[in-house]
Order: structure tokens, then sequence, then C-alpha cells
């Protein structure tokens, strides 16, 4: 279902419950400011198999730092789509091309809380020494919770755990 809760009340609850969840994460970590949410509308789009994805979603992003370094943080929250899929790379990138391969991905399904699905991404190799990890989740309450993080170095600032920590905080839900 769509969402009834007014927009203005859940941009500001969720600032709220996402700030918590990152607090509680991730020790010791600073914000370069609060977590604004902006509420976006996805276009609806019918595929070819019949599949429907389309609704309005909340999003922000904000940079972290942690004692390993720093990096940007991102978080969406939607109606749960159908289609959580990863497709890996099939060949891993080789160490010291600067030319590279392009994106390197590898993928690896877990689960959260009440045995909500969770998919963890890793990209490699969009530009030279970023990392970028997305944690989305399947909640049982028929949300879709993304936490991304990406950063630039070989030492991650926040790690996968504390990102599945994030996405799966009962506080950061689109149906309080």
């Amino acid at each position: 279902m769509e969402p009834t809760e007014a927009t203005e009340h859940a941009r500001q609850r969720l600032a709220a419950a996402i700030d918590a969840a990152v607090q509680g994460a991730i020790p010791g970590v600073r914000l370069d400011g609060p977590f604004v949410v902006e509420r976006k509308e996805q276009p609806l789009v019918i595929d070819r198999a019949g599949s429907i994805a389309g609704s309005s979603f909340y999003e922000t992003e904000q940079t972290v730092r942690t004692a390993k370094g720093h990096g940007t943080l991102s978080v969406s929250l939607m109606r749960r789509y159908a289609d959580t899929t990863c497709t890996p790379t099939a060949t891993p990138p080789s160490p010291g091309d600067p030319a590279g391969y392009g994106p390197h991905v590898s993928c690896r399904w877990g689960s959260g809380p009440q045995g909500a699905p969770v998919l963890t991404t890793v990209i490699t190799g969009e530009a030279p020494g970023l990392v970028r990890t997305i944690v989305a989740v399947d909640n049982r309450d028929g949300s879709t919770v993304t936490v991304g993080f990406e950063f630039e170095g070989s030492s991650e600032p926040v790690d996968r755990t504390q990102l599945q920590s994030i996405a799966t905080d009962y506080r950061v839900t689109l149906y309080p």
C-alpha cells in the first residue's frame, strides 16, 4: 500500500529514525550535518513480463566520518519491489590493472529480522579506488529499505554489518 502518513511528518520522523539507527550502528560516527529526507516519485513502469514498478519513495544521504575514514551514506525507503536481484561479475578484476574491466559486482543473500531477505551488493571499479556497498532489505511490512555507502580506499569506514543494522532498524520504515 502507498503510505498514508503526511509527507512532512514522514520526512521528520524518518530523519530522526535514520539518525538514531546510524548512531546506534556505528560507534563514534560523526555526521557532516543532519539527515534531510526528501520525498520523490518513481515513474510507473510495466515491463514485458507484466511486472509493475513505481511509487513515491523517501531518500537521504550524508557524509559520515569514523576513525577509519569517511564516505557517503545514502538511505532510501519505498514500497517493496518484486525483483531485488544482483548479477555478479563472472571474472574478478585484475589487481593493479589501471584500465580495469569496468565495475566488478559481487552479491550475497542473507536474512534479517523475522527472516526478511537481505541482499548485499559490493561494486568496485566504477572509478579508481571507489567501493560502493548496497544493502537492500525487503521487510515483512511491505517496504524495501536500501542503505548504500561509498568510499575511496582500502579500509572500510563503515562495514556491511553496520549497514545491515541500519537497514533493518525497526524505526526505519514507511509504515510506523
